[in-house]
């Protein structure tokens, strides 16, 4: 960490002979059960505790919990899907590289965002994003449809912009070479 300079009080940055303070995550892996249980009774309740456990388990497996999800850690997926590696994992278990933005991607459009601009997207391999900058040079696209876009942030959720056609990058529908 920083530590104040002798008389001036500002912060002077660490050097190669300064000993860092290793910060050490712990890491759990196993099976876990989770429950849910309706409060009230009777048909209705049921439908609303489904409902609840399939959130809780799209959650847990899209956004994880715990510290350090934005690298990919604390996720979580159902016992039937561990076949295939949760969204942002490898084979192995462990976390993908962080794209660089400006990456070249495919992506296949799920549908409009409920509130506000842009597409609900999804990259073979990757959870659910979004796709909201540079709309107003986009194309009219349909659901399943599959575009060409560039990573705008390797996040979770991830998200994505079309390419600056000042630039001279190609975007849009896939196979047509770029948006017309």
């Amino acid at each position: 960490s920083y530590t104040d300079g002798p008389k001036s009080g500002q912060p002077i940055p660490p050097t190669d002979f300064d000993d860092p303070n290793p910060v050490t995550y712990l890491s759990v892996t196993g099976s876990f059960l989770v429950c849910v249980s309706p409060d009230s009774p009777g048909e209705q309740g049921k439908k609303w505790a489904a409902l609840a456990l399939q959130l809780l388990c799209e959650a847990l497996e899209n956004w994880g919990v715990g510290g350090k999800t934005s690298s990919g850690y604390g996720r979580m997926a159902k016992e039937a899907d561990q076949k295939q590696p949760p969204p942002g994992m490898t084979s192995a278990g462990a976390p993908q590289t962080k794209r660089k933005a400006g990456t070249p991607v495919k992506v296949k459009i799920l549908g409009p965002r409920p509130k506000g601009k842009g597409y609900r997207v999804q990259e073979e391999g990757r959870p659910e994003g979004i796709l909201t900058l540079g709309l107003e040079r986009a194309p009219q696209l349909a659901e399943g449809q599959i575009v060409d876009v560039l990573l705008h942030d390797d996040a979770r959720p991830p998200q994505y912009r079309w390419p600056d056609p000042k630039a001279g990058a190609t975007g849009g529908p896939a196979g047509k070479g770029g948006r017309q």
